[in-house]
């Protein structure tokens, strides 16, 4: 086959044991095995702990078995009696697939962490479905916790600023009826009273018959820079009320 094969076993345990010696590229579990932990048991610690794909081997057709056996990290199922050519193929789809998913996994990573450090989020709407997905830095911006509340409409409208939920949705409403991507700045208010400034951008698509299919947006923290803006703002507007209510004449050099 072209491969090393560094160890077989019997059992379950033995098979974890040798994981502790070495980690192979790849695993071929029997899923009936000796022992008391099951040949499935040991996968599922397997696909957790250590991220290895696996190819289950079995004799048995039964349906509910191979239910029962769905795990991700699981790519294929080999069914006793097989030759050479069978396993070698399946081997090589299973790093195929196995590889195509560690590298959307780490292209995701570093995606998450450029967006944290720019404090830059982006969300994605299927308006035929209603499906809303937030990226990482969108549920941090918005401080909502993934585990407890999903991505929604009615999360986002809940933390926007109330004197600020008309122009954000006639923003919207707008751009689906001219067709043309908006830039708007507006507040996001917290049940403590703080408020950040945030920056989102949208673009929705439409389908041949112009009706609208899903929109993709970002939204930027722009907070710090947005409280400095207010406060040049603020002191110039001081300086020309000093200016003008002065009393004394005042020279500017």
């Amino acid at each position: 086959l072209g491969y090393t094969v560094s160890g077989v076993s019997t059992s379950a345990e033995q098979a974890l044991e040798l994981l502790e010696e070495g980690l192979p590229d790849i695993i071929l579990m029997d899923i009936f095995l000796k022992g008391e932990m099951t040949g499935i048991e040991a996968t599922e610690i397997i696909c957790k702990k250590y991220q290895i794909p696996v190819i289950f081997i079995t004799a048995s057709t039964n349906e509910k078995i191979f239910e029962k056996a769905k795990i991700e990290g699981v790519y294929g199922y080999i069914i006793k009696p097989f030759d050479i050519k069978e396993i070698k193929i399946s081997i090589e789809i299973a790093l195929f697939k196995f590889g195509i998913e560690q590298k959307i996994k780490k292209d995701k990573y570093f995606l998450n962490e450029a967006q944290r450090i720019a404090h830059v989020g982006h969300w994605d709407l299927n308006i035929i479905t209603g499906e809303l997905k937030w990226s990482d830095e969108t549920f941090r911006i918005f401080e909502v916790d993934p585990s407890i509340f999903g991505a929604s409409y009615d999360t986002f409208l809940s933390i926007i600023h109330p004197d600020d939920k008309k122009i954000v949705d006639k923003a919207y409403t707008d751009s689906l009826i001219n067709k043309n991507p908006y830039i708007i700045e507006h507040r996001l208010l917290f049940n403590d009273g703080r408020v950040k400034y945030v920056k989102e951008s949208c673009e929705t698509f439409f389908n041949s018959e112009g009706e609208p299919i899903s929109s993709l947006g970002t939204v930027q923290d722009i907070t710090s820079t947005k409280i400095a803006e207010l406060a040049l703002k603020q002191s110039e507007k001081n300086f020309k009320e000093l200016y003008i209510n002065s009393i004394d004449e005042v020279y500017l050099v």
